[in-house]
């Protein structure tokens, strides 16, 4: 047999049995699609948190505050950072910026609306730090 008799034989074959073979496409084509769209989603989520990740800084170290230790008789110590922790960190060689920072949720009232908000204290460095930009408004600084 050679190739064109063997074309002509599944053509014909394809042709005697129309359901099956549309049923067979409709399953490869599902099938393909189905392919896509996985990887498709699974690349979507990856970027996701490479963008999430990418945000924080690939290079920004966060030291959060001291704990709470309950004494027995019912008192407690409170271990803390200052800003002299701050100041020591930010002469250490591979350190190029450093920000203090404070966060409490205040409730906020303009023209007797209230609304309540997280209110976040920084110094300047926090801007470069965080790669912020301002859409409106500018960065408080300390009048020395």
């Amino acid at each position: 047999m050679d190739i064109e008799e063997l074309f002509n034989l599944a053509i014909e074959a394809l042709k005697g049995n129309i359901a099956r073979t549309l049923l067979t496409m409709l399953g490869v084509i599902i099938g393909i699609a189905s392919v896509i769209a996985i990887i498709s989603l699974g690349q979507g989520s990856t970027q996701s948190v490479v963008d999430q990740v990418n945000s924080f800084g690939v290079n920004v170290l966060t030291v959060s505050p001291g704990r709470v230790q309950r004494m027995g008789g019912g008192g407690s110590t409170v271990d803390t950072l200052t800003m002299e922790d701050g100041e020591a960190v930010s002469k250490l060689s591979n350190v190029e910026a450093v920000s203090g920072e404070m966060s409490r949720s205040k409730t906020l009232t303009v023209d007797g609306e209230s609304t309540s908000a997280s209110v976040k204290g920084v110094e300047a460095s926090y801007v470069e730090i965080k790669s912020l930009d301002f859409d409106a408004g500018i960065f408080l600084v300390r009048v020395r």
